[in-house]
């Protein structure tokens, strides 16, 4: 596509395409500007834009800017396919020599180009704004509110580019005559307000068919009829008013049969969320307030992300895995206590909540004590009135409808989506938070949300997996790789202009809390002056060669890192589309380069592992005597020490204390999961303790 950006520029500049002359997207769109690459060392590559793509070049002219408004507006909401569509008619319709224009396909794939940058344009933010305003209004009816909560259509194709063809007949300078554009629009007229504020600076008025006024705007020379009547307005009609004559340039058109969509921030979305919810005001309001943090600490307490099963030696792993799945012995309930959260402390959740949802600044977490949900006092009163509209057969039996949902688990199904929601945002670094991918529809099915409900409304501990909580995430951002999380090979995703990855990948340094804290930039990734949308881990395990700890350590007496000259790679190879990478060892005395260890269970052995931080000895306490029963072992043999002394298992020590590195690379678990004992700044005596209570095999120093 790089070549056809001097054609794309000619076109541009020659049929002058623009919305208006004071284009109110502009400044947002040249504030896109090519942010500086941050480096992924792990990696290798950077994430940003460069100065000599497309963008960079269209920006630098008047014409160039004013498409940019334009198309900011259609790929935001419409998407590359849509937006080429409603471009090509634009195009046809305005240029005056026709004999070079762009076919749909070839502006789809402009778009395509330009939409990492112009998806943060800020359009869908506003577009979802105009939604809530329009429902919100006192002045409306029922009927209008219900059919704007479920407006998700947009103008076909002839439909834009009569919008676009009376905002440019307004803002001509001179000799314009038109005095007035009035738009009659039915189940498209949130995009249609949206749109027009967008093109022009300013909101339109707006009245209802009976006349209504919703929104009055005094100076303003364009006019929305908000209208239900579908049958004679299917989608919209544009009509031009001149100083003299009756109404000219008369354009009719379809809705799309598609939903807009776009990518909005975390606050737009959290108020969009409320809205869909109808949490938003009143006394479900009330009630989801005071739910709320009641059910983010029991959220976050009772989430497993493993069974926590007693290791059985007597079976091979992939038997023992199978097994522990199924049935098995759980750790003692007391160690439970020493399992990692992929989530932050209770700090970084709350900071979540003020940023998503308009919420005091006293707002924290509190304990249910032995109560539930449905037993606080405002939620239950919330809930009586709710059973009493209810027309379910649980809650009114003489209804006859047996098939309706039930209003009291529709509240606890919405509740849930939200802890899970505000769990997932605050997986992400820093005070910011990646642009959210705008749902009309929320699958339920989602094994994250579905767990959390079942902590919230049957009291039951229902296990998830990491991945599911990946899923959930990565989704809620528009990286849809979903094969790659099943499959536990996602290492990285860029989708939408934001690169996602753990930060864990990046510093090495995992912590009994925030082990998957997902960092993330806005732009490109960029390996080798290539662009690539996924990193995936290698499955397979190559190595070679004698473990230069295992068997040869000598007796274990305390903690110690035999192995202080290596250092841990990441080999990355170019695939066709994708990256693809692996984890190697680096000595100087020593050819480990065909060490070739898979990344992809590293976040499930975080999961399935205990962590101990400390205990009342010195971290660095000797054993008051060797202890015969565990051997030190090195990062490559990491699986379990299958060996035997008078008939005791040998539990494994992997002797790397004092580097995180080399922790980090005997999580891979040489390509297995497998439990294990993490140490911090507890004794190796205290660790061996867990480990002998729990039957894990292996103790990472």
């Amino acid at each position: 596509m790089s070549n056809l950006w001097p054609f794309w520029l000619a076109k541009v500049s020659e049929i002058r395409l623009r919305c208006a002359k004071k284009h109110a997207g502009r400044s947002k769109v040249l504030s896109l500007e090519s942010p500086s690459q941050p480096p992924i060392h792990f990696l290798r590559a950077s994430v940003g834009f460069t100065t000599r793509d497309c963008a960079t070049q269209l920006s630098k002219s008047q014409a160039g800017v004013r498409f940019f408004g334009l198309a900011a507006a259609l790929v935001a909401s419409l998407g590359p396919f849509e937006g080429g569509n409603a471009l090509e008619q634009i195009l046809n319709s305005s240029a005056s020599d026709k004999t070079l224009l762009s076919t749909a396909r070839q502006l789809m794939f402009l778009l395509e180009t330009l939409e990492p940058r112009l998806g943060h344009s800020g359009f869908a933010d506003s577009l979802a704004g105009w939604v809530i305003l329009l429902c919100n209004s006192s002045l409306i009816t029922q009927e209008h509110r219900k059919s704007w909560k479920i407006a998700t259509s947009f103008p076909k194709p002839k439909g834009v580019d009569g919008l676009v063809n009376a905002f440019r007949q307004i803002a001509r300078i001179g000799d314009s005559d038109v005095i007035r554009v009035s738009i009659k629009a039915t189940r498209c007229t949130p995009w249609v307000v949206a749109f027009t504020k967008w093109c022009l600076g300013a909101p339109p008025s707006i009245f209802l068919d009976d006349g209504t006024i919703i929104l009055q705007q005094p100076g303003t020379q364009v006019e929305v009829l908000a209208s239900l009547d579908d049958e004679n307005c299917p989608g919209i009609e544009v009509s031009i008013y001149r100083a003299l004559g009756a109404p000219s340039d008369l354009v009719s058109a379809l809705s799309g049969s598609e939903a807009w969509t776009g990518m909005v921030s975390i606050k737009t979305y959290g108020q969009w969320m409320l809205h869909n919810f109808e949490f938003a005001e009143g006394p479900a309001n009330q009630a989801f307030m005071q739910a709320l943090p009641y059910a983010l600490k029991k959220v976050v307490e009772s989430l497993r992300f493993s069974k926590y099963r007693e290791f059985d030696i007597s079976l091979p792993l992939r038997d023992w895995r199978h097994h522990s799945l199924q049935d098995g012995l759980v750790i003692d309930e007391k160690f439970m206590g020493l399992r990692l959260s992929p989530f932050g402390n209770e700090t970084t959740i709350v900071n979540t909540v003020l940023r998503m949802l308009d919420v005091s600044a006293s707002f924290q977490l509190h304990s249910l004590d032995g109560l539930y949900i449905e037993d606080l006092p405002v939620v239950k009163l919330h809930l009586k009135t709710i059973k009493g509209q209810c027309l379910c057969s649980v809650c009114n039996p003489s209804s006859g409808k047996n098939f309706r949902r039930c209003e009291k688990t529709r509240f606890f199904h919405h509740l849930a989506f939200v802890c899970a929601d505000i769990l997932a945002f605050s997986l992400f670094q820093g005070p910011d938070a990646p642009l959210v991918q705008l749902q009309h529809y929320r699958d339920g099915s989602y094994p994250f949300k579905k767990s959390i409900y079942s902590i919230l409304f049957d009291e039951y501990h229902n296990d998830t997996r990491i991945s599911d909580v990946l899923q959930y995430t990565l989704d809620l951002v528009g990286h849809k790789v979903i094969d790659d999380v099943k499959e536990s090979r996602w290492v990285m995703s860029c989708h939408k202009g934001q690169a996602i990855y753990p930060l864990l990948y990046e510093s090495s340094l995992y912590e009994k809390q925030s082990y998957l804290t997902l960092a993330w930039a806005f732009g490109l990734l960029r390996y080798r002056g290539e662009v690539y949308t996924r990193v995936v881990g290698d499955a397979n395990t190559s190595s070679s060669g004698r473990d230069p700890v295992t068997g040869l350590g000598g007796e274990v007496t305390g903690p110690c890192n035999l192995l202080p000259e290596i250092k841990v790679i990441w080999h990355v190879e170019q695939a066709e589309n994708f990256l693809r990478v692996s984890l190697g060892l680096q000595s100087g005395d020593r050819d480990l380069s065909p060490i070739r260890y898979p990344v992809n269970h590293i976040l499930d052995n975080l999961a399935s592992a205990i962590m101990l931080e400390a205990c009342s000895h010195s971290p660095d306490a000797a054993l008051e005597q060797p202890d015969k029963f565990c051997e030190y072992i090195g990062p490559m043999t990491i699986m379990p020490y299958y060996k035997h002394k008078h008939g005791i298992h040998v539990i494994g020590i992997v002797a790397v204390e004092g580097s995180n590195e080399l922790r980090f690379f005997s999580l891979s678990g040489a390509g297995v999961i497998m439990p294990m004992v993490l140490r911090k700044d507890a004794c190796l005596s205290c660790c061996l303790d867990a480990c002998r209570r729990t039957k894990y095999p292996v103790i990472i120093l």
